[in-house]
Formats: structure tokens, sequence, C-alpha cells
């Protein structure tokens, strides 16, 4: 019966199995886990990465509008399909934004979401609340003593965490802005001297 083994080494034991009610108390399935208090409890959820998508693209793109309409950036358009309908998706998007000099110029930035065979929601940021006008970011030229200095030059991060696409089906993610100029002129991004980039990550 083993009755009177009373030291024995775990690494003695060659054969068979530990039967899970001797590593702790509980119930053992495939969605508990035993923890360090030898108690087997629900497996912790939240905070798993599900996939990341990404995509890169180099060349310069020009908006021509510069009265403040949103437009489209198209490229990159990245396409994601979640595994779940109320995961989280975390947007990044590092773009590259210059404007022309000597001219008060700003741009405001924000995400749309386009929903294969669904919707398409334009202004992520500014739908969670209406409130968000400039969106995830804003971008101005610095006008001092009469001189415009061009300060918008470079990469630069904008993201956002979309928790409302309630679909399993694919979804594009794209970037917007809005330019505004006091004088005529282009905005451009998508500096062809480097790389954007924009990633999709999916949480659970």
């Amino acid at each position: 019966s083993g009755v009177n083994l009373t030291a024995l080494n775990a690494s003695n034991l060659g054969s068979g199995t530990v039967p899970t009610a001797r590593l702790g108390s509980g119930t053992a399935s495939s969605s508990t886990v035993l923890y360090g208090d030898q108690t087997y409890k629900a497996e912790p959820g939240g905070g798993k990465v599900k996939q990341i998508v990404y995509e890169t693209a180099i060349g310069e793109q020009t908006m021509t509008s510069i009265d403040s309409t949103w437009n489209v950036i198209t490229n990159p358009s990245p396409t994601i399909t979640p595994t779940a309908t109320d995961n989280k998706i975390l947007i990044e998007f590092y773009l590259s934004n210059h404007m022309e000099q000597d001219a008060y110029r700003t741009c405001a930035y924000d995400f749309q979401r386009a929903i294969s065979g669904g919707a398409t929601t334009t202004r992520l940021a500014y739908e969670a609340n209406n409130a968000s006008g400039n969106g995830v970011g804003y971008q101005s030229n610095h006008i001092s003593g009469g001189t415009t200095w061009l300060n918008c030059y470079g990469n630069r991060p904008y993201v956002w965490v979309d928790t409302t696409y309630n679909t399993t089906s694919a979804i594009t993610y794209s970037g917007m802005a809005s330019p505004y100029s006091a004088s005529a002129g282009n905005s451009w991004f998508m500096n062809s001297a480097w790389t954007t980039i924009m990633v999709l990550t999916e949480y659970e």
C-alpha cells in the first residue's frame, strides 16, 4: 500500500501519471489551470494576442483638399479578420506628413473601418463619443514673427483601439486626414524617403 514510504523522492516515479486530484483542490479541466496555491481555477482571460497584421508602403500621396474636409489615406490599408466579435483591435499608424512652408497649415487625423459585406465607418475616434473633433492627432505649422517653420515632417504614431466592430468578417482599416490651409497648396503623406506602416493587433 506504500503506507511505510515516508521519504520517497518524486524523481523515483518511473511510470504512471499522478491523478489531478492529488495535485490540487477544485476541478481540473481544459478550461482551468493549477495555480501556485494548489487550486484549480478558471484560465485567466484577456490580454492575449490573437494575431498581428501589418502593411507597409512607400510613395507620396497628395491631398489637394485643404478646407478641413476628411479624406481617406488609401495606402497602407491592411485587412484583418477578427477571431471573435468582442475582442479588441489595436491600430497603430506610423505616418509621415509634411506641409508647404510660408502658409498656415494644419491637419487632423482619424481612422476609417470598412467591414467586408458590411458598413464603412469613418472617423472612428470621433464616432466613439461624438466629441473628438481632431480625431487621434493634430499637426500644424508654426508661425513666429512672420516666419513659417516646417515642423510637421517625419513619421509620427497615431493609435486607436477599436472595440465596436462586432464582426468576424474581414475588416480593412485606413487612415483619415483633414488638412486645412489659409492659402492655396497641398498636403503630402507617405514621404518617399522612408516607409509608412500600419499595424493591426487583435487582443482577446
